[in-house]
């Protein structure tokens, strides 16, 4: 006699069936992550250079300080961007959360061809970094940042979301 076409399993179901039996059934694993040092009272420093995109194309250069502590950094840059649009510069405010990567928000006003009020989003992905030499006390690492910073700019009476792809190099006080 042949089954009905409805109670057929399929051929995955008995294995699926057993690893799933085993994730429930198993006692959690015994690895920990390692122990991670959360900074307190870090500074840092350095510069930030990003492809730019908003009304046409072009180059976003950054110098930023920022000071973190534990999880939370707040960061202040001055920003020069050259598009088609015309040359902008002024300084940012970024508040952001770190924990392998960095989230972030902030606000400032930029100067030049276009003027007015901006506001942003940030992700950067910091990279491990390098130790420095006992010369460049305080700082004690060197690392790279990828990152994306989505703008929302307000020239006049206008409005302009500008996207900056790049990277950040900086200096920190912080081991990495």
């Amino acid at each position: 006699m042949r089954a009905s076409r409805f109670l057929r399993l399929p051929r995955a179901f008995p294995a699926a069936s057993i690893l799933l039996l085993a994730c429930i059934a198993s006692p959690p694993a015994g690895a920990q992550q390692p122990h991670v040092v959360m900074p307190k009272h870090d500074i840092g420093l350095g510069p930030s250079l990003a492809y730019l995109h908003g009304e046409g194309h072009g180059i976003m250069l950054a110098l930023e300080g920022s000071y973190t502590y534990d999880w939370f950094t707040a960061a202040l840059d001055l920003a020069y961007a050259r598009d088609e649009g015309g040359d902008l510069f002024g300084p940012r405010l970024e508040l952001s959360v770190w924990h392998y990567v960095n989230l972030g928000a902030g606000a400032g006003y930029l100067f030049g061809s276009r003027r007015g009020p901006v506001a942003h989003l940030f992700f950067g992905f910091p990279l491990p970094g390098l130790h420095l030499p006992e010369g460049f006390a305080p700082f004690s690492t060197l690392y790279f940042e990828p990152c994306y910073r989505l703008s929302f700019f307000f020239p006049g009476s206008g409005f302009e979301l500008l996207h900056e792809a790049g990277v950040m190099v900086k200096i920190n006080t912080y081991a990495m």
